[in-house]
């Protein structure tokens, strides 16, 4: 499986030297401008929250009828999820240092309205490309050099929403009966899905 992502050009050919161990699902991408935020695995406990909290804010705005054009608005969104998440703590009595509140709310507004764990791989101008054999096979190809990335994706399921939202929008389909998406992006990237 590969999804690729690049930047206005072809994408490359296939690394024989260093393969990607067997495919389940996969990402790669070109990254825009910008300051990459750190993204390390995280224990259990953390993870749970993370959901815990993701899903309060999904029910809420599903049930405030959040328009599209509404949730594609990132930093109304962001304003919106920043009071969500501070009024959460409060009720819960969760006390979280202000650099863990940066990155919870950046985390939250990278799911509901970005494509997750590859946001900061996205932001980060040293990679040219991105590539995801798997849930929990992230790899990025920096100057020439294909390594894993220390993030994962929660299980297929999540990794499947995020490949939707990106070829959603393209007008364009993702399943079992259309197991392959190529196209570009509004910006030039190019868009290359496959799934099992």
């Amino acid at each position: 499986l590969l999804t690729r992502l690049n930047q206005g050009q072809a994408a490359p050919a296939p690394r024989v030297a260093e393969p990607a161990p067997a495919p389940e699902t996969s990402a790669s991408a070109v990254r825009p401008e910008g300051e990459a935020a750190a993204v390390t695995r995280r224990d259990p406990v953390q993870e749970k929250f993370s959901m815990e909290l993701h899903h309060l804010l999904v029910e809420k705005f599903k049930k405030e009828e959040i328009s599209p054009a509404q949730m594609n608005d990132r930093e109304q969104m962001r304003q919106r999820i920043t009071v969500e998440v501070r009024t959460y703590m409060e009720q819960q009595n969760k006390k979280l240092t202000p650099n863990q509140m940066v990155l919870i709310i950046e985390e939250m507004v990278n799911e509901m309205v970005g494509l997750s764990i590859l946001e900061p791989l996205l932001h980060d101008e040293q990679v040219s490309e991105i590539m995801v054999n798997g849930p929990d096979l992230v790899f990025i190809e920096k100057k020439g050099k294909l390594t894993k990335a220390d993030c994962t994706f929660r299980n297929e399921e999540h990794l499947r929403h995020v490949i939707e939202r990106i070829v959603v929008p393209l007008g364009r389909r993702i399943d079992e009966t259309s197991p392959m998406v190529d196209a570009r992006l509004q910006d030039g990237s190019r868009v290359n899905a496959v799934i099992p």
